[in-house]
């Protein structure tokens, strides 16, 4: 079956805006069939009939991965075409059309990146839940759930409806090691430089 880690290549004729579409409706397909496999396993294992129980699951299985697989690529190919033309504007990051899993994971990484890239602040556009079956907002409350989670002030509305305007404090310092907190220490006890081994540069 190939390595299961390995995702399956967008078709050539599917073009880039047409790519989260397909694989949505690839995830879809494989869910129906997935579905089929395990009622006819449970049939089967019912009848006794063990072994095709058992190849029936296995075939599930294998859709379950697919749909998994296909459900990654649309999440990647959604991500991306609501993102790259956001290269200048590295103070915001777009969610939608991702599932709510797929939208706490890629904040919960640009998060960490913000931080690390000493922004101060992070506009995540989560949208209104016009997309969401019943209109009802799914990615927002998960969103805040995640930033509340993280100690993170945020402010729903800004700069517009379907966004959330997120504080981000410092990161912290990457802790010193062992010898460089020796050195700082010896070097307040000799602040003239007056500790041979440093006076030479030793340890750099």
């Amino acid at each position: 079956m190939g390595n299961r880690n390995s995702l399956p290549a967008t078709p050539a004729g599917v073009s880039a805006t047409d790519e989260r579409a397909y694989w949505r409706a690839e995830a879809d397909r494989h869910a129906k069939e997935r579905n089929s496999f395990y009622q006819k396993s449970q049939e089967a294992y019912k009848a006794r009939r063990g072994a095709e129980a058992k190849q029936l699951s296995n075939q599930g299985k294998a859709a379950d991965r697919a749909m998994m697989s296909a459900n990654q690529k649309a999440a990647e190919a959604a991500f991306r075409g609501n993102n790259c033309s956001r290269v200048r504007d590295s103070d915001t990051v777009d969610l939608h059309d991702l599932y709510v899993e797929e939208a706490v994971s890629r904040l919960q990484k640009r998060l960490d990146d913000g931080q690390k890239e000493g922004l101060e602040h992070l506009v995540v556009i989560v949208g209104q839940g016009h997309h969401s079956a019943g209109g009802v907002q799914r990615i927002r409350p998960a969103a805040e759930q995640l930033l509340r989670e993280r100690g993170l002030a945020f402010m729903p509305g800004r700069p517009n409806a379907g966004c959330l305007w997120v504080e981000l404090p410092a990161a912290a310092p990457a802790p010193r090691g062992l010898f460089a907190r020796v050195k700082a220490f010896l070097r307040r006890l000799f602040p003239a430089g007056g500790c041979g081994m440093f006076a030479a540069g030793y340890g750099g």
